[in-house]
């Protein structure tokens, strides 16, 4: 199955309740598709923020958008397994 994510944060930032702030995906979304959705959080409560995937989007840019986010909590805990699923 492929999934749109531009289409599916879109519409995960427009019709989500203000207090929902906790997200697991359990496949990575392009890189591009997180600034976007980064971008549009930004007036809301900060986030909680897991992904889990075999086919990861790791790379030096993906994790330093990660760190640079405004709207996610923390990275205390961010690390890259490189496994083959």
């Amino acid at each position: 199955m492929t999934v749109d994510w531009s289409k599916f944060f879109e519409i995960l930032t427009k019709s989500s309740p203000t207090s929902l702030f906790k997200f697991k995906f359990y496949k990575s979304a392009e890189i591009e598709s997180f600034k976007t959705f980064f971008d549009n959080w930004k007036d809301r409560q900060p986030m909680l923020l897991q992904t889990i995937s075999n086919i990861l989007y790791a790379n030096a840019d993906y994790f330093d958008l990660m760190k640079r986010s405004p709207v996610l909590h923390s990275l205390h805990d961010m690390n890259y397994e490189d496994y083959l699923g």
